[in-house]
């Protein structure tokens, strides 16, 4: 009402004044009695108005809900993928160690500790920096492993605040250790690009370690990069010679 009361001044004076004063008319002059045939057409334009505002909102309530619940179940597979990856790695990384005869000091015992918390809070993304610091402590870890890692200091600065799956990279090192021969070269490649950074991850596979199977690992870390293709982060698995198992991880700048 308040807005009908609103809008027919304000439409008598546009159609019937202010156009007829430019001599532009679309209507009859002015008549006693025409107030009600006003009335009636302002209503009408309203109800449209109205009816076409309802079917926007819903149709847009509809998408929004529909993105929502997407992304809502987009984050539960997240957390599933990755509480999975997490105890997956613990008792694989657990078994390596007591394997390997690695002593449990205390710089160890705090990389299970850093483990168990990624489990606990559910973090399913941290940034690479963080992620490629406790690499380097796996990859001290591996003492049965011989690592090369090339290109690190060339990378530039921005890169270490992307986010990457918690676990990722160093289920990739421990799968790596798991499917190669002891001893065997394990390298780690950063390649610079003019339109992205790309770290390469090659062993070469053991044919006895791997007819037990393949890393389950690899699955999981798989789904948990599919939602950041959109952010330029992709991810490729690869076999070269027949005999090397690759995995290529590329940032887009």
């Amino acid at each position: 009402m308040v807005l009908l009361l609103a809008v027919y001044d304000i439409v008598k004076l546009y159609l019937y004044d202010l156009l007829p004063s430019w001599d532009v008319v679309f209507f009859y002059p002015w008549k006693e009695g025409d107030e009600q045939k006003l009335m009636r057409k302002i209503v009408r334009g309203l109800l449209l108005a109205t009816i076409y505002l309802l079917v926007d909102h819903l149709i847009s309530r509809i998408r929004v809900n529909g993105t929502e619940t997407q992304q809502l179940q987009r984050t539960l597979d997240n957390i599933s993928n990755s509480n999975l990856l997490s105890g997956h790695f613990l008792r694989r990384l657990f078994d390596m160690a007591v394997q390997g005869k690695i002593a449990f000091d205390l710089k160890v015992m705090d990389f299970f500790q850093y483990v168990i918390n990624k489990m606990a809070l559910r973090d399913t993304l941290v940034s690479l920096d963080e992620e490629w610091r406790y690499l380097r402590q796996l990859i001290e870890m591996s003492v049965h492993h011989r690592f090369e890692i090339k290109g690190v200091e060339n990378i530039p600065a921005w890169l270490w605040n992307r986010s990457v799956p918690t676990l990722t990279l160093m289920t990739w090192i421990e799968n790596a250790t798991e499917y190669s021969a002891k001893n065997q070269l394990i390298l780690l490649e950063w390649t610079v690009m003019e339109h992205a950074v790309i770290l390469r991850i090659c062993n070469r596979m053991d044919r006895e370690c791997v007819s037990r199977g393949t890393g389950r690992g690899l699955d999981l870390v798989n789904r948990l990069y599919e939602p950041l293709r959109h952010q330029g982060c992709t991810l490729q698995y690869r076999i070269e010679d027949e005999a090397c198992f690759v995995v290529e991880l590329k940032f887009d700048k």
